[in-house]
């Protein structure tokens, strides 16, 4: 019986004061909000790939929606990766491929990795 009395009075209390019915109900949809908006996925990743002296069968295999090729016509990668902002670097010499990654994004250098396997 006493039991009921705390309980109804308790109850009573979180109905009237408006705090605590904001940070009951308004609280957890404002996180969950916050939460869809920090792990939302960006699946329109896009990587930029520099090309040197490349077989054009080999550029028109690696040309897809997540990477973008441009031709340049130095051969010295870190300088062309540090100049143009690009994710990797592609040379051909003697038929021999040479690709070098700039590391600054690890989601990019897989895109990268991906299109040359493929």
């Amino acid at each position: 019986m006493r039991t009921m009395a705390i309980v109804r009075r308790v109850f009573k209390q979180l109905l009237r004061d408006k705090r605590t019915l904001a940070l009951m109900f308004l609280a957890p949809l404002l996180i969950m909000m916050l939460m869809y908006f920090l792990f939302q996925n960006n699946t329109t990743q896009v990587a930029s790939l520099g090309v040197h002296h490349v077989d054009q069968s080999v550029v028109n295999v690696i040309d897809t929606k997540n990477v973008t090729i441009h031709h340049y016509d130095s051969s010295q990668a870190r300088k062309m990766i540090k100049q143009h902002d690009l994710d990797g670097y592609l040379t051909q010499k003697n038929g021999q491929l040479t690709i070098t990654y700039s590391n600054s994004n690890p989601t990019n250098t897989s895109l990268i990795k991906a299109s040359l396997q493929s």
